[in-house]
């Protein structure tokens, strides 16, 4: 065996400059060969490297210092037809970034992350190409504190897309954001939040087909109280909105349902008040410049009051007034 004794290293010094060679190289189809130094006024260069028997290789990292910057670069082959390929690191003040990536044999390329730190904020970005016509490109999470940010994208091979967005927020407090799926003239689009504690608001989901959109809204409020928004059905021309809302304890108020087709407008209006009292209000039915509004109005026991219907087109209004049991009941002042 052969050696280079690393505690004695072979020095040149020329004005500012140091050069420091560290070499080893053992017995048989091994070789090993440590590291160069060069430091130049304030600017210090490590060179490392190792190549170790047969047909594997391995290339350790260079190390650059200058003032309170570190670069460091790795750098890995092994044998055959893989190369894998480690990261570069820069370190300044207080930040270092970290840059990942790999590339492996055949017709299959990985690269993985970039990675920056600076003080209690961590940012990776992951990206990774697959074979074939497939891409798939993960996520971007930024770290700080307690909090942590997931931006997920995902594209698949051919005419279909999925872009995963995900964000979880700090604490008992986690946000969901959209998943969106494109395939052929079809879009999926889920969005869906939920808060902290015992509060869950679930937001829309929007499938778009050809000319029709489908959104449906949803909001679930804490405790027992529940809030259900709006349905909206986009087809052609036609708008159908659907909305409902629940509230708390024994009491429920239904909304209105609207459906919009070219210049006709109807509006479905109900509320249910609680224990035994029911009010349903007006159904409103929109044409041009016809406007027509059906209320009717039932109160609880054996008390029924209908109110009126109206009739608007043009400069022309017609009420027409139903009483019901017990008390007569005026029309509304602003009418008289």
């Amino acid at each position: 065996m052969r050696k280079r004794s690393l505690d004695k290293p072979h020095c040149t010094l020329h004005g500012g400059t140091t050069r420091r060679y560290y070499t080893e190289v053992l017995h048989g189809g091994t070789t090993r060969r440590y590291y160069t130094e060069v430091l130049h006024g304030g600017t210090t260069r490590r060179y490392y490297t190792e190549v170790l028997h047969g047909g594997t290789t391995r290339r350790y990292y260079t190390e650059v210092l200058h003032g309170d910057t570190t670069r460091r670069y790795y750098t890995e082959v092994l044998h055959g037809g893989t190369t894998r390929r480690y990261y570069t690191e820069i370190l300044h003040g207080g930040t270092t970034r970290r840059y990942y990536t790999e590339v492996l044999h055949g017709g299959t390329t990985r690269w993985y992350y970039t990675e920056v730190l600076h003080g209690d904020t961590t940012r990776r970005y992951y990206t990774e190409v697959l074979h074939g016509g497939t891409t798939r490109r993960y996520y971007t999470e930024i770290l700080h504190g307690g909090t942590t940010r997931w931006y997920y994208t995902v594209v698949l091979h051919g005419d279909t897309t999925r872009r995963y967005y995900t964000e979880v927020l700090h604490g008992d407090t986690t946000r969901r954001y959209y998943t969106e799926v494109l395939h052929g003239d079809t879009t999926r689009r889920y969005y869906t939040e939920i808060l902290h504690g015992d509060t869950t608001r679930r937001y829309y989901t929007e499938i778009l087909h050809g000319d029709t959109t489908r959104r449906y809204y949803t909001e679930i409020l804490h405790g027992d109280t529940t809030r259900r928004y709006y349905t909206e059905i986009l087809h052609g021309g036609t708008t159908r909105r659907y909305y409902t809302e629940i509230l708390h304890g024994g009491t429920t108020r239904r909304y209105y349902t609207e459906v919009l087709h070219g210049g006709t407008t109807r509006r479905y209006y109900t509320e249910v008040l609680h224990g035994g009292t029911t009010r349903r209000y007006y159904t409103e039915v929109l044409h041009g410049g016809t406007t027509r509004r059906y209320y009717t109005e039932v109160l609880h026991g054996d008390t029924t009051r209908r109110y009126y219907t109206e009739v608007l087109h043009g400069g022309t209004t017609r009420r027409y007034y139903t009483e019901g049991q017990k008390k007569k009941i005026a029309p509304p002042a602003q009418w008289k």
